[in-house]
């Protein structure tokens, strides 16, 4: 297969220049070419899960808000500006 890349420098663009004989080719190439770019796209984005998912804490909510809280008492005691904060009991009435 002869090719040529053509620069037209006016519009800033590139063409890959081919003869008509060769098109079902390049065509082929191409689409191969963009499967293998998407299944590589696809393998990249489980691989990025699988590490997120790694670095994710599975721990419920309220357990790591009892230690977030935990750890900013032991800070603030640490700094001698410690603050008790009591929470008003909820209002139950129904």
């Amino acid at each position: 297969m002869d090719t040529a890349w053509f620069a037209d420098e006016q519009l800033g663009k590139e063409y890959l220049l081919f003869h008509v004989s060769d098109a079902q080719e390049v065509w082929q190439g191409l689409d191969e070419l963009s499967r293998e770019t998407e299944a590589a796209k696809a393998k990249a984005l489980e691989r990025l899960g699988r590490e997120a998912e790694k670095v994710r804490d599975e721990r419920p909510l309220e357990e790591r808000a009892k230690e977030a809280c935990k750890a900013s008492e032991a800070l603030e005691n640490d700094r001698g500006h410690a603050r008790v904060r009591e929470r008003p009991a909820p209002d139950r009435e129904k």
